[in-house]
């Protein structure tokens, strides 16, 4: 008998990335949304202007060569505060997916795999987040700790834990029963070895989709709590913050909105067509 997982698990990822070549709009998809982290890296330093730059003779400028994107109400240039917004998107997304990817994921492999009544405790205690909307329980987060950059990641963090623990746990369940990992066991190898050697490493593939389709949601959320002025703060931008700025200048300056919504639709779509495009290069039965 052998540990080592199958040649075909092995190959996993290998074949979800040929099956992700052929579709074309997932692909699309993922060249939005490396374009934007490269925006959001880069682009800050490329722009002529900088994000806080005032100009009372150019307040409300419609878009030219000179301002793409028009100005705002103190004469900023919107295209720049657009690119620092990407920043800031792409900063608390990754972050926050990337803590509750780490926490969720953890909580579920310990879950699934030693069951009873650790699984128990954990699964109660996912529950009981899931039992508040996502959005409500962010707001009660930074209510309660209040405004801050670093509260507003740990607030999405916090609210897409219980996600990918059910995911992990899901998962796990099926792996730890799977001839590879009995035969781990039956050699005397420590559970933690089991599970980091053979259950975490084929646990990925669903855990990777679900991070991409949740990026999409943490931008959603950091708009949203910055739009009603519980995540970033005034003058560092953020799209969310930008159309809640826009809201009385619709009539006469409309491109302060148009230019930041645009952002969030275009990130959110590119987002979800990727996360798509890797559910079903992951497993083909998901196709619709």
């Amino acid at each position: 008998m052998t540990t080592e997982p199958p040649p075909s698990a092995r190959g996993q990822l290998r074949d979800a990335f040929r099956a992700f070549r052929r579709n074309h709009l997932a692909a699309f998809g993922g060249l939005v949304v490396a374009s934007i982290i490269l925006l959001a890296a880069v682009g800050p330093h490329l722009m002529p202007y900088e994000y806080d730059a005032m100009s009372a003779r150019e307040r409300f400028s419609p878009p030219s060569w000179r301002h793409p994107m028009g100005t705002d109400q103190y004469g900023r240039d919107t295209a720049t505060r657009v690119t620092y917004g990407a920043r800031i998107s792409v900063q608390v997304g990754l972050i926050s997916i990337s803590i509750a990817l780490t926490i969720g994921s953890l909580l579920g492999l310990i879950s699934g795999y030693f069951g009873g009544t650790i699984d128990g405790v954990i699964m109660r205690g996912v529950d009981v987040i899931l039992a508040f909307p996502a959005v409500l329980l962010a707001l009660l987060f930074m209510v309660t700790l209040g405004t801050s950059l670093t509260n507003v990641i740990w607030a999405i963090a916090v609210v897409r834990i219980p996600g990918f623990a059910r995911v992990a746990r899901s998962s796990t369940l099926a792996i730890r029963e799977e001839e590879y990992v009995q035969a781990a066991k039956a050699i005397g190898a420590r559970d933690l070895r089991v599970i980091l050697r053979h259950v975490l490493p084929n646990a990925l593939p669903p855990l990777i989709v679900m991070g991409s389709i949740s990026l999409a949601i943490a931008i959603l959320v950091e708009a949203t709590l910055s739009f009603l002025g519980l995540g970033t703060q005034p003058p560092t931008p953020s799209w969310g913050r930008m159309l809640n700025e826009a809201r009385g200048f619709m009539q006469l300056a409309p491109w302060m909105a148009i230019f930041p919504g645009f952002a969030i639709a275009l990130t959110v779509f590119a987002l979800n067509v990727f996360g798509d495009g890797l559910r079903d290069a992951v497993d083909p039965r998901l196709k619709h």
